[in-house]
C-alpha cells in the first residue's frame, strides 16, 4: 500500500479516522476504530461528550503528563477521547497507550466482544496477581511488521472492565511494557473504587 493511500482519510459519520493508524499498528490504535463504530450513531461531538450516568470518561481517569511518567517516554501527541455506548476509551500518543472503560453489567461481555472482533479472544491469557481477582495480561501477536508489540491488561473493579494497552519500545517484547500497564491499571483502579 502507498504512503499517499494510506494517509487518505475516510468519514465516519462525522468522525475522521486516519487510514495510516489502522495500516501502521493493529489492536492498539485500532482499538479506538472500534470505539468510534461503538459511538453514538450521530458521530457528533455532542455524542462524544455524552455518557449515560455514572460511565466514567476514561482520559479523566489518568491524565496524560501521569501516563506519560509511567510508559518513561515523551509524548508528542493529545490524548484522545472516545465515548463508547457502554463507556470510553483515551488513546495517548496516538498509541503509545490506551485506556478503555467499559462499565454497566455487561461490561465483560462488552470487553470480550471487543478482543472477539479483533480475533484476540484466542490469545493465551495470563493470570495476573496484585490486582483485581481474575486480571489478566495479554501479548497479542502482531499481524505483521506494521503493528505494534503490545501488552493487553484486562481488570474488574465493580461494575467496570478495564483494558490498558501499552506499546513496547521498536524490537522489545511485549512483556516489557507489562509494568507499565500494571502501574496505568492500579491509577484506573484507584480512581473507579
Amino acid at each position: 500500500m502507498s504512503e499517499q493511500h494510506a494517509e487518505n482519510v475516510v468519514d465516519w459519520g462525522r468522525a475522521a479516522v486516519r487510514i495510516s493508524a489502522i495500516v501502521r499498528v493493529g489492536l492498539v490504535r485500532g482499538l479506538i476504530i472500534y470505539a468510534l463504530a461503538s459511538a453514538s450513531a450521530s458521530g457528533t461531538q455532542a455524542a462524544n461528550d455524552m455518557r449515560p450516568s455514572g460511565m466514567p470518561d476514561a482520559c479523566s481517569l489518568v491524565p496524560s503528563d501521569e501516563v506519560q511518567k509511567i510508559v518513561g517516554r515523551r509524548f508528542y501527541a493529545e490524548q484522545d477521547r472516545t465515548a463508547l455506548s457502554a463507556g470510553s476509551a483515551c488513546t495517548y500518543d496516538g498509541g503509545t497507550a490506551q485506556v478503555i472503560v467499559f462499565s454497566g453489567p455487561n461490561s465483560e461481555q462488552n470487553f470480550s466482544e471487543l478482543l472477539r472482533s479483533y480475533g484476540k479472544q484466542n490469545e493465551q491469557k495470563h493470570a495476573l496477581a496484585g490486582l483485581e481477582e481474575g486480571a489478566y495480561v495479554m501479548y497479542p501477536r502482531p499481524r505483521d511488521r506494521h503493528e505494534d508489540t503490545i501488552v493487553l491488561l484486562v481488570a474488574k473493579a465493580a461494575q467496570h472492565t478495564i483494558g490498558i494497552t501499552v506499546a513496547t519500545a521498536d524490537g522489545k517484547p511485549a512483556e516489557t511494557a507489562q509494568p507499565a500497564a500494571v502501574a496505568i491499571a492500579k491509577a484506573v483502579l484507584a480512581r473507579l473504587r
